[in-house]
């Protein structure tokens, strides 16, 4: 009976480390992306986001279509800002849908990355980043809507 008091603690303890390790945390304030202040991301065309060819297992890889839509901040981390998609993501290999987002680097606007799973703060979901930035190509379908500013 002891030792299973322990197991659970323990288990108790490693799901929290976990989850700790994420790094992510909730916004304070409009999140600042190459020092310019970002409400939201509006993407007006649906992407595809395949990372397969670098996953090493299927089930590692990002394979989804983003439908065209707004984006908001919900968490960030040491190096970039989560922005969660107001509508599901599909996927291509698996059926149903899926939520997630795009990761925007705070230094470079231009690294970006697709994820999938529930990025905010208050979320127990485990989030998965592509493994690809998006293309050139793919930025043409985004903008970037900024804060307005404060001074008048």
């Amino acid at each position: 009976m002891r030792a299973s008091l322990y197991f659970v603690a323990l288990l108790v303890l490693v799901a929290q480390a976990s989850f700790a390790g994420s790094g992510r945390t909730a916004l304070q304030s409009t999140p600042l992306i190459e020092g310019r202040a970002i409400d939201r991301i509006l993407l007006l065309a649906p992407l595809v986001v395949n990372d397969s060819r670098f996953a090493t297992y299927v089930r590692d890889s990002i394979e989804v279509r983003i439908p065209a839509g707004t984006f908001t901040p919900v968490s960030e981390d040491r190096k970039g800002v989560f922005f969660q998609a107001a509508n599901s993501f599909a996927r291509l290999k698996f059926p149903g849908p899926v939520s997630g987002g795009f990761y925007v680097s705070k230094a470079r606007q231009n690294r970006m990355t697709a994820y999938v799973g529930d990025a905010r703060a208050d979320s127990r979901e485990e989030v998965d980043k592509a493994k690809v930035s998006l293309t050139a190509d793919q930025f043409r379908y985004l903008r970037f809507d900024a804060a307005p500013s404060l001074k008048r």
